[in-house]
């Protein structure tokens, strides 16, 4: 550490320090144009006390005046290339992996990395002994990511680095760090010799490769945002890719984006390949798909919490039916545990977070109104620069004490001391939340424990992540084992993809879009060959095989013409791609065969198989229903055995239940079913046929979804402990209404069917303002047992609000009132009043029966549920 000592020149007062080497640096709060006559002046935005300077510098936010240790601005081309050579030339051998330890027992604390920070780097350098692929090193929030970044470019002495950032203020704050070196030097991991890279802020796309030259030519480090990146014209973006010696990219579950993707691929296509390695805390994308690069270095939260990384988290619950009573609840509860930390001596500040801007106004107000004490602050895009800048200073300066703002202040904003956490709208996807909980976590020995209030009553969030809104939730835990639980998944993912091989280079892997569907057969071989499978075809139709041996998969395509069904012209063919996919399950003696050309599979599954390869069919295949939830029978179909009339029987809504009742009395066998319910607490569909094929509509993003839904078929189909009947007997039975139940509603959900497209598809309008699905929210108007059934649909400023009304036979779906909603899928435009009609939502109520138009599904005759408030 450098004492430090106060200055004034003129009318700039600051603190300066004599470094090591002989320089002065000199430190300021505030911009200036008066000469300080020091080698090096850092800029610490409001930091006017050593103490606020060491915090500040920690968190990355200050900034060279004047680029340390020398500016390259005026020199040659020539020149500039030497000098950045110089500064990485410095590096060599400056750098010192050793780990930290705390002061414990009257032993001195040992300055160092922390545990995860030198586990990352050893398996990054191990990484690049070995493969050129793109690496990805999961560390929770918190445990030093961005060290690691520092540490790692310094032991690599990369001349020109491009960092590439989601954000604009992680832009800054990440560039700060490389600027400073963090903490390197301070925990003597970097030798004082080291010289400080020049880095460049890339705020602007560039328009030339003469630009990217100048760009490249005056930095070490170049850090932009993947909005930047990604949006430059293709001469432009191969520019860059051919100038930067490595690429590093933060928070690399944004990368799902197109253009994005397209001009990473430019690194990984140079000869040979740039090293690129991706951080993130979350490797799972908001859209499901997965973050791919091969999975170097993971740092389980567990251990994270286990280290003291993390602080504990105390989860806070209230209980509110509509919004105005869980928002003053919420509201009162976080002003209580604001104040009584302050009270314990804690300087901690709270955040209330929501989802909309409006709803952040509204907020803000309740709050100004009950805590004026606190001068609480609002933060949303609608402000200017200069205004939320305001309130931020504000609230790091403690002027303020909660701050309201939309999602989470973005990544890259960081402030300890922001402890407490009020819910008012809860995050949908286990991402964010894993991400939100982390800024709040952060150790401090001088900071209290973590504090999050939501309520409980909240139904409109994503099924997995329910738990944590029980009343008596453990987050610890509960964070833990939803984080372990997706990074595993990930981790699968990546090492299906990277096990294949075979030649099938014409169609990348990653872009397979295969259907939830097998067929299934009995094997009894002691090993599978796949390759067989290329026997069966004449040349020309086989295209090649791609083979997983490891996790026994198997991929080929075909391509075959056939004539067009309008003509009897034999010059007139239509030309098919077909996919087939294969899994092998040893242990359950089970083949899985999904393609997109017409079955039976019998030959192919003998081929690779053997001849006693049988396909299961019969009853057994209806076991594959066992273990659902809430059991909704969609559609029947029963074929007759004796009779020489109707052979074939199809039952559909509530025809359903006869059609079972029929199924026992009569001569009839069960030959196809088709149904939805929940698994473990997550909505699936599964439909069967006797004749040994299984499908769902579930989503199924790639070959790792599809592999562990074949796994979970086999398990049920090998049980002969379930039976068939009693699958039956729990399946939800409906009715038909012609008036609303007089019971409670407790909760409403889109119709399934708009939950299995791809969202960017869907976008609902109101009169002329449109919205993206996935910003629109269903919701319940009320949650009485007697009256009109209503609900809304709205977006962030938009409010439709709909009716059930029941007639004979049916249901309809009037707008009562807002303006005119219609909602667009694909190309079709519709009024939701008519949408709802072709596919209505589902209502929820609290005696545990389900309406679907007008089906009352009710619970089966045994099973009960706890009654609503």
């Amino acid at each position: 550490r450098c004492r430090l000592r106060p200055f004034a020149v003129r009318r700039v007062n600051g603190y300066e320090t004599t470094l090591e080497t002989g320089e002065i640096l000199k430190i300021i709060s505030a911009k200036t144009a008066t000469s300080l006559e020091a080698d090096l002046v850092l800029l610490v935005p409001g930091a006017t006390e050593p103490e606020r300077i060491a915090e500040a510098l920690e968190l990355g936010e200050g900034r060279w005046t004047n680029a340390p240790p020398t500016s390259v601005d005026t020199l040659d081309r020539s020149a500039r290339a030497e000098r950045l050579k110089a500064v990485s030339a410095s590096w060599l051998d400056a750098i010192h992996l050793r780990e930290g330890r705390a002061a414990v027992n009257g032993q001195a604390a040992q300055p160092g990395l922390r545990r995860p920070q030198i586990g990352a780097l050893h398996a990054a350098l191990a990484h690049a002994t070995r493969s050129t692929d793109p690496a990805t090193i999961v560390m929770p929030t918190g445990t030093g990511k961005t060290e690691t970044m520092l540490a790692l470019n310094a032991n690599q002495r990369f001349e020109r680095l491009l960092v590439v950032v989601p954000t604009d203020a992680l832009r800054e704050q990440i560039a700060g760090k490389f600027e400073t070196f963090g903490v390197l030097k301070q925990q003597k991991c970097l030798d004082e010799t080291a010289a400080f890279p020049l880095v460049m802020r890339l705020s602007h796309i560039p328009t030339s490769q003469a630009d990217v030259d100048e760009i490249f030519d005056s930095a070490n480090v170049v850090v932009t945002t993947m909005q930047i990146a990604g949006r430059a014209e293709a001469p432009v973006q191969e520019r860059m890719a051919a100038r930067a010696s490595a690429l590093f990219i933060d928070e690399a579950h944004h990368i799902g984006a197109p253009t994005w993707s397209r001009f990473r691929g430019l690194f990984i296509d140079r000869d040979p390949p740039l090293p690129i390695v991706q951080f993130t805390a979350t490797p799972f994308r908001e859209d499901g798909r997965r973050v791919d690069g091969e999975f170097i270095y993971t740092y389980p939260l567990k251990k994270a919490q286990a280290e003291g990384y993390f602080k504990p988290i105390r989860f806070e619950a209230v209980f509110g039916l509509d919004q105005p009573d869980a928002d003053l609840a919420i509201a009162e509860k976080l002003g209580d545990v604001l104040q009584a930390d302050l009270e314990a001596g804690l300087n901690h500040l709270a955040m209330a977070r929501c989802q909309t801007i409006e709803r952040a106004k509204d907020l803000h107000q309740l709050y100004s109104t009950m805590f004026p004490e606190f001068r609480p602050v609002i933060v949303h895009s609608q402000q200017s620069i200069r205004e939320r800048r305001a309130n931020l200073a504000a609230l790091r300066r403690f002027e303020s004490r909660i701050i309201v703002c939309v999602d989470m202040l973005g990544e890259g904003f960081d402030l300890p001391e922001l402890k407490i956490a009020g819910l008012h709208d809860p995050h949908k996807s286990i991402a964010v939340t894993i991400q939100f909980v982390g800024r709040f976590t952060r150790q401090d020995p001088r900071l209290g424990d973590a504090t999050v209030i939501a309520n409980t009553g909240v139904d409109d969030i994503d099924r997995s992540l329910a738990k944590l809104y029980a009343e008596d939730a453990d987050w610890n835990a509960l964070i833990e084992a939803l984080s372990t639980a997706k990074i595993d998944r990930q981790v699968r993912r990546a090492e299906m993809f990277k096990g294949f091989v075979g030649d099938l280079s014409d169609i990348p892997l990653q872009t397979l879009e295969p259907k939830m569907n097998a067929v299934v057969y009995r094997t009894a071989c002691d090993a599978w060959e796949p390759l067989r499978a290329e026997d069966l075809y004449n040349p020309g139709v086989y295209l090649g095989m791609k083979v997983n041996p490891h996790q026994r998969v198997a991929i080929f395509v075909t391509r075959s013409e056939e004539q067009a069904g309008w003509t009897s012209a034999q010059h007139a063919t239509n030309v098919i791609w077909d996919l087939h996919m294969m899994h092998w399950d040893p242990d359950k003696r089970l083949l899985y065969i999904s393609s997109s050309a017409k079955g039976p599979y019998d030959r192919l599954a003998k081929a690779v198989c053997g001849d006693t390869t049988r396909r299961v069919e019969g009853e057994e295949v209806f076991r594959s229903l066992h273990g659902f939830n809430r059991l909704i029978l969609r559609n029947l179909g029963l074929t007759h055995h004796q009779g020489r009339g109707v052979r074939y029987s199809m039952y559909m809504g509530v025809d359903v239940a006869d059609g079972l009742d029929t199924a026992k009395s009569q001569s009839r066998i069960k030959n196809n079913v088709f149904a939805t319910g929940f698994l473990d607490g997550v909505p699936a569909s599964r439909g069967c046929s006797a004749k040994g094929k299984f499908w769902s509509i579930s989503p199924v993003r790639d070959l790792t979804d599809w592999v562990e839904w074949c796994s979970d078929i086999g398990a049920a189909v090998n049980d002969p402990g379930i039976t068939t009947d009693g699958v039956f007997k729990s399946a939800m039975r409906p009715r038909q209404i012609n008036e609303r139940p007089s019971v409670p509603p407790v909760a409403i959900h889109w119709p399934e069917s708009l939950l299995t497209q791809i969202e960017d598809r869907i976008e609902i309008s109101f009169d002329d303002i449109a919205a993206p699905f996935a910003e629109c929210d269903i919701e319940l108007v009320d949650h009485e047992a007697t009256g009109p059934l209503r609900f809304a649909v709205r977006s962030d400023t938009q409010f439709a609000e709909f009716e059930i009304v029941f007639a004979e036979g049916g249901a309809r779906y009037p707008q009562r009132s807002g303006p005119k909603a219609t909602i667009k899928v694909g190309g079709k435009v519709k009024t939701l009043s008519e949408s709802f009609g072709d596919d209505s939502p589902q209502i929820d109520f609290g005696d545990g029966s389900l309406l679907i138009y007008s089906h009352l599904y009710a619970l089966p005759d045994g099973v009960q549920v706890e009654p609503y408030p």
